[in-house]
């Protein structure tokens, strides 16, 4: 709820007060930029180093987490819970709900790299 002070003692005055207050904004409010990718993150740490983002591709949220933990374990890292990795996974890439589940569009995973 937002309180608006007024002051004087005539309604011209009051109304075109309300009305400066309640205005729009002079520019239309441009969207903020999506989170940039931190590399001291370990979940951008892992976007960045095992996912390539890719027009066309998507990939599971179940697939995405599996991958992420055997990143992280390979990497000496305890991974994170599942429900914290969707939050911030959700935060950072695009996503859509479907009856397999949570699909996030424009991303696909880079190949595993080969042990020797």
């Amino acid at each position: 709820m937002t309180v608006i002070v007024a002051e004087g003692d005539n309604c011209a005055d009051i109304l075109a007060q309300l009305a400066v207050a309640l205005a729009p904004p002079a520019a239309p409010i441009e969207p903020t930029e999506p989170t940039a990718l931190d590399e001291r993150n370990v979940l951008d740490r892992f976007l960045i180093e095992r996912t390539v983002a890719q027009a066309g591709h998507s990939v599971t949220q179940r697939k995405l987490f599996d991958a992420y933990r055997e990143w992280a374990i390979a990497n000496g890292y305890r991974p994170y819970h599942p429900k914290h990795v969707a939050r911030v996974l959700g935060e950072r890439l695009t996503s859509e709900r479907t009856l397999a589940g949570r699909l996030y569009t424009g991303l696909r995973l880079k190949r595993r790299p080969r042990r020797t």
